[in-house]
């Protein structure tokens, strides 16, 4: 999915989407395909779907059906550039009539660029239905990507954990759905000059998005979030089988949400420097750190060789894959007898691609 995002990053910059149509066919069937609709099949996803069969002109580009009963996703394409402030409420009124007879679980506004994600079937004005929105070429790959299987993916909306993650979403206000969003980009300016704190980081992009924030509410919303990265971890959806800590197998091509103490995190590298922080407050410094545990660890700030900074603290961390991380964090878990819950989920190569399991072990 990575490779795909970023071919479409260069296509949008170089200006190849020329219309609608492309938008439709070359970019969002291009994601569909990679997250596991059949897009070959009309019966799951049907392009130029009537949702009022008794109205001729009313289709939409595409509906998404991971069940034949009733649709999953309504999907309104513009071409590149066409969604701006001016049209939005039009299009948004657009889309809602679409859900009037036939509600659709999501809906999705997208010029391939931007993105808008709405919860249809939730209470209140449509635009208020928007759970999440992100910009393509501007925003953190990781976590659109991380968006498009979480609530796209098949899987989870038949089994309810997409349409429960929309709904935590939704009840974000506004100062912590910044928080969230502008996240990502805040955990990489710590890691360039002028290396600005975390706090000033959020500060700085949330300013930019016209909202000031101070750093004691940001230090509120960081510390008792109500959703990932930092906050307590959904439970797993039906069927989510128990992975053994010691002997999990082979966890390449996997993302994760979980826990570890009493913070949450959404990648590997972040439960990772979480578990760090939680040995130095247990009185373990760097040297035994390293002796201990499958980390490589330096004292300052360094971004070549795969290092990284560990959150706000004057140390980096040295890269790992998935396995090792999960090994590291187990190992801390068992040492500092404390909580360790990892919801696990393959995808691309593996072969356990889009099957999910927990590692999880009680404090």
């Amino acid at each position: 999915m990575r490779e795909i995002l970023e071919d479409v990053r260069k296509l949008i910059q170089n200006g190849d989407y020329k219309n609608e149509e492309h938008i439709r066919l070359s970019l969002v069937c291009r994601i569909l395909s990679k997250i596991g609709w059949d897009i070959w099949n009309p019966r799951e996803v049907n392009t130029e779907f009537p949702p009022i069969p008794s109205e001729d002109k009313t289709k939409v580009d595409i509906a998404l059906f991971a069940q034949e009963v009733s649709p999953s996703v309504f999907i309104e394409v513009k071409a590149l550039g066409k969604i701006n402030e001016n049209n939005l409420v039009e299009i948004e009124r657009q889309v809602r009539d679409y859900n009037r007879n036939n509600t659709a679980l999501f809906s999705v506004i997208t010029d391939g660029k931007l993105w808008r994600l709405y919860y249809s079937q939730t209470g209140g004005e449509f635009h208020h239905k928007c759970f999440k929105d992100f910009d393509l070429l501007q925003d953190d790959l990781e976590d659109i990507e991380q968006t498009f299987y979480l609530f796209f993916g098949k899987k989870n909306i038949i089994n309810g954990f997409a349409q429960e993650k929309a709904n935590q979403y939704l009840q974000l206000n506004k100062r912590q759905k910044i928080v969230q969003e502008v996240l990502p980009q805040a955990k990489k300016m710590i890691q360039e000059p002028p290396y600005p704190t975390l706090i000033q980081s959020i500060k700085i992009l949330a300013k930019q998005k016209g909202v000031d924030l101070g750093e004691k509410e940001i230090k509120e919303i960081l510390g008792n979030p109500p959703l990932p990265p930092d906050g307590p971890p959904p439970p797993p959806p039906p069927g989510v089988g128990q992975i053994d800590p010691n002997n999990p197998g082979d966890l390449r091509f996997t993302r994760v949400d979980g826990t570890i103490g009493e913070k949450s995190a959404r990648t590997w590298k972040d439960l990772v420097d979480i578990g760090i922080k939680l040995l130095m407050q247990n009185g373990y410094d760097i040297n035994r750190i390293n002796a201990l545990f499958p980390v490589n660890l330096k004292e300052g700030i360094y971004t070549s060789e795969g290092y990284s900074q560990v959150g706000e603290l004057n140390i980096s961390s040295q890269g790992m894959d998935a396995n090792n991380s999960a090994k590291t964090l187990v190992l801390i878990a068992q040492k500092l007898n404390c909580r360790l819950k990892l919801i696990v989920l393959w995808y691309g190569k593996s072969p356990r691609a889009g099957k999910q399991g927990i590692i999880e072990l009680p404090n």
